[in-house]
């Protein structure tokens, strides 16, 4: 599974971190474990394409940690990188000085049904924010085709799901809060400081760290999802019409004249016409990859093939395209699903 990992090497952290420490870092032990850092930690981004080895790694619990570790990094004169998932694939969130995950910042703050904003943690994963607002029947406007991200990671590098009139989820934000050495916790929204709330909406981490995020929502509504396969010079013929769904995105498949199209839009009030099928679980969805994965790679344990999602898969199955029979244009499908 790729995702951030945290192998705690008791043995080398006693033996490789402190010479790390001593020849490049002259921090105290007793500071850092009263911050609660650690050493000797592997990071490695979603894709597994770029790895790290901090010097220093913290995780705080509260926004009150955060500013004790920024404030002492900045006395000390030296950096920290803020990283959320790790699902850049460019490894954006990656450094082998300090770093800081804000992944036990999770809290859901509060949800107004009435104004339809929801006040989070920066750690809170877009997951747990979802399953937080549908009780109250609302929904992110946007987000992508996993749901993995840290809210604090998913705004800072502009990230955005699909559909040409929806906006990235930075536009989605009312107000934050941005955590800095030098000012201390800087309350950001579009009517107390303008100008620096839409840079730091995007700000990558180099503004400061984002502790609390309010988003605006919208009502929760249900989608139906037809998916289909066209050439590629189909694809590029038809793009305008393909644009006015409410989502739509296109996966071609390597080394093949295949485009997959995946549109999405609002089921209407009455219904469809024509009947649906039930709705398809995520595993059934994804056994055709999980086949193809253990068939052109046996050496992959199944246990480990069934626990991976779609985007895994997706990715465990792309150096095997090139070994796989060209897929034919099939029929077009439909499904229902809820957003």
């Amino acid at each position: 599974m790729h995702r951030v990992l945290r192998m705690r090497a008791a043995a080398a952290s006693a033996a490789t971190g402190s010479v790390l420490l001593a020849t490049r870092l002259s921090f105290a032990q007793s500071s850092v474990d009263e911050l609660g850092g650690t050493r000797g930690e592997v990071v490695s981004n979603w894709s597994a394409t770029h790895e790290a080895s901090p010097e220093l790694y913290f995780e705080p619990d509260s926004p009150a940690a955060v500013q004790r570790i920024l404030d002492w990094m900045n006395e000390a004169g030296r950096r920290v990188r803020v990283v959320g998932s790790a699902l850049s694939p460019n490894g954006l969130g990656l450094s082998n000085g300090a770093m800081l995950n804000m992944a036990q910042c999770d809290a859901i703050v509060s949800v107004n049904p009435e104004s339809k904003q929801v006040t989070v943690r920066a750690g809170a994963r877009v997951k747990e924010v979802v399953e937080a607002l549908r009780p109250h029947g609302l929904t992110l406007q946007n987000y992508a085709s996993i749901a993995e991200q840290q809210i604090g990671g998913f705004i800072q590098v502009g990230a955005h799901g699909t559909g040409a009139s929806i906006p990235p989820v930075d536009e989605q934000v009312v107000r934050m809060t941005l955590i800095s050495p030098a000012l201390g916790p800087i309350e950001l929204s579009a009517e107390t400081e303008p100008r620096l709330f839409r840079l730091a909406r995007v700000g990558l981490g180099a503004l400061g760290v984002v502790s609390e995020v309010t988003l605006q929502c919208v009502d929760a509504h249900q989608l139906v999802q037809r998916t289909f396969t066209v050439t590629r010079a189909a694809a590029a013929a038809n793009h305008a019409s393909h644009l006015v769904h409410q989502h739509m995105r296109y996966m071609w498949i390597p080394h093949t004249d295949t485009v997959v199209v995946v549109t999405c839009d609002p089921l209407p009030p009455g219904g469809l016409a024509e009947p649906l099928p039930p709705p398809t679980d995520d595993v059934h969805a994804t056994e055709p990859l999980r086949e193809l994965l253990l068939r052109q790679a046996p050496h992959i344990p199944a246990e480990e093939a069934r626990a991976m999602n779609f985007a895994q898969l997706r990715w465990a199955c792309s150096p095997l395209a090139g070994r796989c029979p060209a897929c034919r244009p099939a029929g077009q499908s439909e499904e229902r699903g809820g957003l």
